[in-house]
């Protein structure tokens, strides 16, 4: 079974590109929620990382049951998909960001003007 990932805008674009996107997209309402929300997953997921290394070496000092060696692997694996779970959020609210974002507004001498960007 091959599973196709399909491209996006934000994915095709080089790495200053989607820096500056980024910042686009994070200074809007949304993107500041968004920002606490991955900021958020990213200290649950270092605290997970911790915790889950001090169970791994508390079962292995004390001698303890192959639970707690589960357990401990177990708290890194949900570490890891909260640490990859938050690019994935990111690109894609910056993605859909960028395809709802196709008019530039722009601001001359008083008046507000668009242009369309492909």
């Amino acid at each position: 079974m091959v599973i196709e990932m399909v491209k996006t805008k934000f994915m095709s674009m080089s790495c200053e590109e989607k820096k500056k996107a980024k910042e686009r997209y994070f200074a809007t309402d949304e993107g500041r929620a968004l920002k606490t929300r991955v900021n958020r997953l990213m200290v649950y997921s270092v605290l997970l990382v911790a915790f889950g290394i001090y169970v791994i070496i508390d079962s292995i000092k004390n001698n303890d049951t192959h639970l707690q060696l589960i357990y401990g692997i177990g708290l890194i694996i949900v570490a890891a998909l909260f640490f990859i779970g938050r690019y994935f959020v990111t690109a894609k609210k910056v993605n859909d960001f960028l395809i709802e974002d196709r008019t530039k507004v722009t601001v001359k001498a008083g008046k507000k003007t668009t242009k369309k960007t492909k």
